[in-house]
């Protein structure tokens, strides 16, 4: 129904309304030799004091008078927390940290820390403040009374609930997330803390008593570390901390137990069909065991710096640069107390993605096969001691450093030494930490891609190892099934038609109007749409428009069925070319009724289950070639599903809209509920109102 290409629409323009990579010089150089590199430079970190609390809080104090500012921080040291079926609880739990006090509302928080221009946040594992030091004692009145003293009320739980929510309704079927939640769920399995995926259905079961139970479980004083840094003295830290922290009562805190870590045993193909996808993410992942400061910690990084470190890496100079394939390849090593692991990951397009795969495969291989030359060694070196140098100008990095040294066991002088070990690294060294910790015949390949649109890669590793195929939450992945025998697509179509009233209730609309409403960033929506169907002859006329928060339009869209007009807060521009030939299209009056007369093509592609129930999906391709999907419910034949593929000046985006809660307005059937995903955005929009055969001014579908 024209309905869906109208809501698909309203939501761009909704959401409109509120809403160089330097080049590398070359030198020629002798790579068969290593530079000749000065000494490593003397590193000097800041003296840092600390003590520790009756508690057990361990507290530790970097002074720094340049500015007049101090910052507080509060870490947690906990083990991997697994959460189970009510994942994401703990970040929720965050959410609401500086919701209420028993003596604070939220309200009352948020005017006291603006008043003093502080900053105040929470984590799952901690909390930071920070304000100019005249305002400490206030600061610390504060966070300590959101520290100690929570309130978690039911309301505010719903309102970060129904947030989270949306997060995930914006993120959960983008390549990006789906392959980062599937190369956690294979690096470490469901069940460990790292491999757990926040659903819909686990936010759904947080209850208010998860989150007390949460905190009262895990923090605690002496599984803590407060690091000060700024305009403040020992005396005076110790003197505030007592105040405001030594009330903290300390309590044991269960230590996790998590799954053993099984490494594949040979190259394994995962791949999450992502039908329509203008682009493949790939990550090539598997998991290392690599604890922070261990012996090997700093040749790995070296070794990740070559391989794909950042813009003047193998990885990105060959996918980038010689390729273009994508833009950007990198990789990551990462050092972790329980399990580390290798990544590396790329977003390319569609065709590209067996070339891509190929490339990282070389560049992986090459790596472990050949010694870096001397040059390219030296060059990393001198990166990353520039990095470390730089670092040591934030205070901040001082304290993480002395946390780090208690927390993994390190040597009281590791830092004090890091660059002079650094230098050390020698060619054998990253060549044999390589042999170590690259295992590409050990690798998880992760896709996720639209697979109907790159048959080398399915072809090729088809005849290597078996593809696996999974969904976005590591479930086997339900493949499409046929199309019920002797269904054709206008035999479909007919059925739809009959569903929702028939041909001789939709010929009897004359004139709509369409009202709808939604919230989105904040803002109420409402989008108003009339359509004018033309006596004879012609084309629509139609008229859109969005309206902020009941007062501003934002946007008006106008087709006087000739010609069309945009205009709002950017601005007033006439609709032309492509657009405007879709505008065209689109007006064409019972478009639904005319597909076939006015040279649409339908062709059905199988059943697929669209929010547990089964559905047919259609393919109609429009007489410009362009290409809509749609699915209909296989027992109600109402349309329940589209997606569809539109040009914007950032490239490709796809919108995919779910219609339901059906109703009856003049004897034809509309859709009251529909939720539109286009791009990050999510819009849940409802049918406020449906108008048929109203009287419409015609200085409403004007153009001046």
């Amino acid at each position: 129904m024209k309905l869906k290409s109208l809501i698909i629409k309203s939501v761009l323009s909704a959401t409109l309304a509120v809403m160089m990579i330097p080049a590398m010089a070359q030198t020629k150089v002798d790579r068969s030799k290593k530079p000749v590199a000065g000494p490593a430079p003397k590193v000097q970190i800041g003296k840092i004091e600390s003590f520790i609390m009756p508690n057990g809080l361990k507290v530790f104090v970097v002074e720094n008078h340049k500015l007049p500012k101090v910052s507080y921080s509060i870490q947690l040291n906990l083990d991997p927390i697994q959460e189970g079926n009510i994942k994401g609880y703990s970040e929720i739990m965050a959410s609401l940290m500086g919701t209420a006090t028993k003596t604070r509302s939220k309200d009352q928080i948020n005017k006291e820390i603006d008043f003093i221009g502080g900053n105040l946040s929470a984590s799952s594992e901690g909390i930071y403040a920070s304000s100019l030091k005249k305002h400490n004692e206030k600061l610390l009145e504060i966070m300590s009374d959101v520290l100690l003293n929570p309130v978690f009320k039911e309301e505010e739980l719903d309102k970060v609930k129904k947030q989270t929510l949306s997060g995930l309704q914006a993120s959960k079927n983008t390549p990006e997330a789906m392959a980062a939640n599937i190369s956690g769920i294979m690096n470490y399995g469901k069940t460990h803390p790292y491999g757990e995926v926040t659903t819909e259905e686990s936010v759904e079961k947080v209850s208010l008593s998860d989150c007390q139970s949460y905190y009262e479980t895990y923090f605690k004083p002496n599984v803590a570390y407060l690091a000060i840094v700024g305009d403040i003295t020992l005396e005076e830290a110790k003197k505030l901390t007592e105040k405001y922290f030594g009330t903290w009562r300390k309590g044991d805190v269960p230590k996790s137990s998590v799954p053993e870590i099984v490494n594949p045993s040979s190259t394994k193909v995962i791949f999450v069909p992502r039908p329509n996808s203008v682009q493949s993410s790939i990550h090539i992942t598997y998991p290392i065991d690599l604890k922070p400061g261990s012996p090997d910690e700093m040749k790995v990084r070296v070794l990740n710096e070559i391989l794909g470190g950042g813009a003047s890496a193998r990885l990105f100079r060959n996918l980038r640069e010689t390729y273009n394939l994508t833009y950007g390849a990198y990789s990551t090593m990462a050092s972790d107390e329980y399990a580390g692991h290798f990544e590396a990951y790329a977003e390319v397009r569609t065709s590209g993605t067996d070339s891509a795969v190929n490339e990282f495969m070389k560049e992986i291989n090459r790596i472990r096969a050949e010694k870096v030359e001397a040059a390219e060694l030296q060059g990393v070196i001198n990166a990353i001691t520039g990095k470390f140098s730089i670092s040591l100008e934030n205070p901040a990095t001082i304290a993480r450093f002395a946390i780090n040294i208690d927390k993994y066991n390190l040597p009281k002088d590791y830092y004090e030494k890091y660059l002079t070990e650094l230098s050390k690294i020698t060619i054998e060294d990253v060549y044999a930490t390589a042999q170590k910790y690259i295992r590409p015949e050990n690798a998880y390949i992760v896709v996720v891609g639209d697979r109907d649109k790159m048959p080398d890669f399915i072809n090729r590793w088809k005849g290597k190892n078996a593809i696996e195929y999974y969904d976005q939450y590591g479930n086997p992945f339900k493949e499409t099934k046929p199309v019920p025998e002797g269904l054709t697509a206008e035999g479909l179509y007919k059925l739809h038609i009959n569903a929702i009233g028939g041909e001789a209730n939709i010929r009897k609309v004359k004139s709509k109007v369409v009202k709808m409403s939604a919230d989105i960033q904040g803002y109420k929506i409402e989008i108003i749409s009339k359509k004018l169907y033309p006596k004879k002859k012609g084309l629509c006329k139609t008229s859109e428009s969005v309206i902020l928060n009941g007062a501003m339009l934002a946007q008006k869209k106008v087709f006087d069925g000739t010609k069309g007009k945009m205009s709002g807060m950017a601005g007033e521009s006439m609709i032309e070319g492509e657009e405007l030939e879709a505008a065209k299209l689109e007006a064409e009056p019972y478009l639904e009724l005319r597909y076939m007369e006015l040279g649409y093509k339908l062709s059905l592609i199988g059943v697929d289950e669209i929010e547990g129930a089964d559905a047919i999906k259609m393919a109609i391709t429009d007489p410009k070639g362009k290409v809509e999907y749609q699915w209909y419910d296989a027992k109600t034949y109402f349309l329940v599903k589209t997606e569809s593929t539109t040009e914007t000046p950032q490239g490709p985006m796809t919108a995919t809209s779910y219609l339901s809660d059906y109703k009856e307005v003049n004897g034809v059937k509309y859709a009251h509920k529909i939720k539109t995903e286009a791009g990050p955005q999510i819009m849940d929009l409802n049918v406020t109102s449906i108008e048929i055969n109203p009287k419409l001014d015609p200085k409403d579908f004007e153009i001046k």
